[in-house]
């Protein structure tokens, strides 16, 4: 299911991985090449833990956030963003 973007708006899908996975780094770039996703796939590889980290999970989010999708502390300004989170059980 590909609900619609918000007019708009462009969607592009970021797979964090703090796992590092070359597989699923493989898989988005596969994903990339045929235009299965319907968007842009970005993979964000995991970030170095601090000393005393105990989740990784907001790590890779505060990450994506600071340095992939707003970098250098850039103003979202009125762009949309959602989020949606899936953690590995």
């Amino acid at each position: 299911m590909r609900p619609p973007a918000t007019q708009g708006c462009i969607r592009t899908i970021y797979l964090c991985d703090d796992g590092k996975d070359a597989g699923k780094e493989a898989w988005v770039e596969g994903l990339n090449r045929t235009g299965e996703a319907g968007c842009p796939v970005v993979y964000i590889r995991g970030h170095p833990r601090e000393p005393g980290e105990v989740n990784g999970k907001s790590g890779n989010l505060n990450n994506a956030l600071s340095n992939v999708l707003y970098p250098g502390g850039v103003d979202p300004g009125s762009h949309e963003a959602r989020l949606c989170l899936q953690g590995a059980t």
